[in-house]
């Protein structure tokens, strides 16, 4: 019994050691990890020309996407980090 137990634990270590190291790789390759964006760059921009001529509110947007105005905000913070970043790569 106690030589099947470390057998067990053994086995969960090399699973736990290979997935780990799939999870390194694919992070090497830039392979995204997560849950997928719910608006694309395109609608942020196009969310924000509707906003900046003021065609359509903060709300109007957001319904115009199907996605709540916290979502839109959300977003539009997570794009200019992300643009910010690729431009300081950029440089």
């Amino acid at each position: 019994m106690a030589c099947s137990l470390r057998w067990l634990k053994y086995e969960r270590e090399l699973i736990s050691e290979r997935t780990k190291a799939g999870i390194r790789a694919a992070r090497r390759r830039g392979v995204h990890m997560g849950r997928p964006a719910e608006l694309t760059p395109h609608q942020i921009e196009h969310a924000r020309g509707l906003i900046a001529s003021e065609k359509e509110t903060r709300a109007g947007a957001a319904a115009l996407l199907n996605v709540d105005v916290k979502t839109l905000r959300r977003a539009a913070i997570q794009y200019d980090l992300r643009r910010g970043a690729d431009e300081k790569r950029s440089r």
